[in-house]
């Protein structure tokens, strides 16, 4: 985006659609098998398992969280 302004920058950001579905569907495409929220909360998950539900979702936003998303990563 050479040549924009940061403001015409910002609207485009909080304006575009957000393309999840189709993101998430590149990413299994590439052969991935499980998907990482990092933060707070489940909300990503749950929009991932309606949208791609050969993709599994795994949050990881607490320490117990973290542990488990790593032993499912060595696995």
């Amino acid at each position: 985006m050479v040549g924009r302004s940061p403001d015409e920058l910002l609207v485009r950001q909080v304006t575009a659609p957000v393309r999840w579905e189709e993101t998430m569907r590149a990413l299994a495409d590439t052969g991935a098998a499980l998907a990482l929220e990092v933060g707070p909360g489940r909300a990503l998950c749950g929009l991932l398992r309606r949208s791609v539900p050969g993709l599994k979702g795994m949050a990881a936003g607490d320490v117990e969280s973290i542990r488990r998303a790593r032993e499912a990563l060595a696995a």
